[in-house]
């Protein structure tokens, strides 16, 4: 994001201007500087997880809000002036404002990730880093899912880019529309304002469409975001062409008190809204700032901005942004932090970077004059950096082949020693022994191919072809990660596989999690409706197998679209569910199998083994605690054609101590989804517990008849 304050225009020049002065006059704000130092520690205060401050990310708004008037400003300025914006100067005036601070944060979140973070798990950050230096990082996060609110889950320290790409996206597109809006309005302010109000109202609307069923599409969006920028724009365009009077000035500074207190309110706890609401709310206050504050010229709220040392910090909070989040994400990584410890941590280093940033590397970028005299040389130098920090020197160095220096073994690390007297598991065999030289950047990469199934009639839901009968697969990504266990089965008996794949949906029918109007749960619904009504009558599978992720409810909060299955706790819904769905696919007296969910590891083992010398650094305790388990054995106890299927003993040991390799083969590629390669090698143990060999399959319908 922009947050610099634009420089006081240039002597006039003889040149006509059909523009005009602004009619309140421009030059340098100092409040302004104190308004972003404000805006950038309320950020801070929300990424450092500070209850109190769970609004804080409202700080971007602000700066939202502050871009679109500064630039605008800056925009009119020049045309005032010489009668025409200087296109290359201004974009030579962004390029070296933005690009060299933010190129210099890009590489040393790098240099830090290389100290204390697992080579597999720096790989992932090269898209980010990619994003992040080439102004669509927004976008790029939008189809990686980042769930920026769930900040001890937004592992990037590339995450914070996304409003840096909005205002770079801005700042190309603006300047172009502004001056073509200038053009076509026969240069009207008037209705330059008007077309401008439109715009932004047709954000806002869009803003609070998408935030109906994707908050994180809504917040990270261009176009959601663009109403905010807008604001400003009209703020600046209004008082370019009306004056304010100079009465009402003890008013206007009473306003300003109560909108910085409504500022604060709006980013704490006491307002409990939905992030679009609050950054409505954001807006709104912000713009009051902006015009109470240029109303009041002074009083003792606008002083306390304009204090030196206040000015300073928000002089230099674009690089207190871009440096904090990474110093919060990769601090996380080697200590354990309170929120007021973190927040301490990432806003004093945060803030001394952004100093050695500003007084070495900014100020003299963007005053240098041999670089004010070559615009030309500005832009295609700074889109050059972005280019070069993007596709090479950040990739280059996240690739590094290296250890960390600085690296913690895994929170919940098993113990390998063993208590007297007791016998290793044969599954600890190799735990003392050096990682092999394995490619876990493909491990991690590796899933089984799935089918569309999309059709009613199930016909591209095919993953092998047989001819005695079939088997359906049923389920999330769990599903999908026995594909290779339950195709060996298939292909030993001659049977059909079918695949019913839908990622992050439960398989009890009507079962899905999170926000109804989340895209997501609207899509299980569907799945299950096309599965339950349609798929299920047309294939009348001989065998169905249903597979899903285990169901905590601290991890996942379990809903119901079925108005027949309702349950006063988690617990009970989950059985609910369970026996519902189970009931509706036992149907017509198909023999069902219940595959029990794997052990949820504490880290991604594939990331530990890329930092570990001997696998034993990446023995780890899972966690089984599984309401649905205890449901799939009584159904397993009081139906003979159903089975619950256990594979717990061939991952970890009795003291669910989970080993990375097992006979040479990695067991998993990430914390909760097996390797291809090990869910195959157990097709012969699930074989042994279902025995589908003495199902007579082929007979069900001859039985039923």
């Amino acid at each position: 994001m922009s947050i610099a304050a634009p420089a006081v225009p240039e002597t006039r020049v003889d040149e006509p201007s059909q523009l005009g002065p602004s009619a309140n006059g421009w030059g340098h704000r100092p409040h302004l500087d104190g308004l972003r130092a404000v805006a950038v520690y309320l950020v801070l205060l929300f990424h450092a997880r500070l209850p109190a401050f769970a609004g804080g990310f409202v700080g971007v708004d602000v700066f939202f809000v502050l871009s679109g008037y500064l630039v605008t400003n800056v925009i009119l300025a020049d045309v005032a002036i010489v009668g025409r914006l200087r296109f290359g100067r201004f974009y030579a005036r962004r390029a070296r404002r933005l690009i060299p601070a933010s190129a210099l944060a890009i590489v040393g979140t790098a240099v830090g990730a290389v100290l204390v973070a697992a080579p597999l798990d720096r790989l992932a950050l090269v898209g980010d880093a990619r994003a992040a230096s080439l102004w669509y990082a927004n976008w790029h996060f939008i189809v990686e899912a980042a769930d920026y609110f769930n900040v001890g889950q937004a592992e990037s320290p590339y995450l914070h880019f996304w409003s840096l790409a909005i205002e770079e996206q801005f700042y190309l597109v603006f300047p172009v529309l502004l001056m073509g809006l200038w053009v076509l309005t026969g240069r009207r302010l008037r209705r330059v304002i008007a077309a401008v109000a439109v715009l932004a109202a047709g954000s806002v609307a869009w803003q609070v469409v998408v935030a109906t069923s994707d908050a994180n599409r809504a917040y990270l969006g261009t176009d959601t975001r663009a109403y905010q920028l807008l604001v400003g724009v009209l703020v600046a365009l209004v008082l370019w062409r009306v004056k304010l009077p100079d009465r009402g000035r003890r008013w206007a500074r009473t306003v300003l008190v109560l909108a910085l207190v409504g500022l604060v309110v709006v980013a704490t706890a006491l307002l409990d809204v939905s992030p679009s609401v609050r950054g409505l709310a954001a807006a709104g206050v912000s713009v009051v700032l902006l015009v109470a504050a240029e109303w009041a010229a002074g009083g003792w709220a606008s002083g306390a901005l304009s204090l030196p040392t206040v000015r300073k910090l928000g002089m230099i909070s674009y690089g207190t942004y871009l440096w904090h989040w990474p110093v919060v994400v990769l601090t996380e990584r080697v200590l354990e932090v309170g929120p007021v410890a973190l927040f301490v941590i990432s806003a004093t280093v945060g803030t001394g970077l952004a100093a050695l940033s500003h007084d070495l590397l900014e100020r003299p970028v963007r005053r240098g004059a041999w670089l004010q005299g070559r615009p030309t040389v500005s832009i295609v130098g700074g889109v050059g950096i972005a280019l070069v920090v993007g596709a090479l020197v950040a990739p280059a160095i996240l690739r590094v082949d290296l250890r960390p220096p600085v690296r913690v073994p895994p929170e919940e690390q098993a113990a390998v020693g063993e208590d007297p007297g007791e016998a290793r598991s044969p599954l600890l065999d190799s735990i003392d022994e050096p990682v092999p030289d394995l490619d876990l950047e493909a491990v991690a990469r590796e899933v089984p191919p799935i089918p569309d199934c999309r059709e009613p009639d199930g016909s591209d839901c095919v993953v092998v072809e047989g001819g005695s009968g079939g088997i359906l697969l049923v389920g999330d990504s769990h599903a999908r990660m026995f594909v290779p266990a339950w195709k060996a089965i298939a292909e030993q008996h001659d049977l059909t596989l079918w695949l019913n794949h839908s990622g992050s949906c439960p398989w009890p029918d009507g079962a899905f999690l999170g926000d109804p109007s989340n895209p997501r749960s609207r899509r299980c619904v569907e799945s299950h409706d096309l599965l339950y009504d349609e798929q299920l009558p047309s294939l009348d599978p001989d065998l169905v197998v249903v597979a899903s992720n285990g169901l905590r409810e601290r991890d996942f909060p379990l809903r119901s679209s079925r108005d027949d299955v309702t349950a006063d706790s988690h617990d009970a819904l989950v059985e609910a569910l369970v026996r519902t769905g189970a009931g509706g696919l036992r149907d017509a007296g198909r023999p069902l199998v219940l595959m029990e969910p794997v052990p949820i590891l504490p880290e991604d083992p594939t990331v530990c083994l890329s930092a570990a010398i001997v696998q034993s650094e990446c023995l780890m305790t899972g966690i089984d605690d599984f309401p649905e388990e205890a449901v799939y054995r009584e159904l397993a106890t009081d139906d003979p054609q159903v089975w619950s299927v256990d594979v717990d003993p061939l991952l970890c040991d009795e003291r669910l101590r989970c080993p990375p390799i097992i006979d040479g083969v990695p067991v998993r590629r990430d914390q909760d989804h097996l390797t291809p390669d090990f869910a195959a090698a157990l097709a012969s143990a699930i074989d042994d517990q279902v025995q589908v060999s003495a199902l007579d399959l082929l007979d069900r319908d001859d039985q039923d008849g």
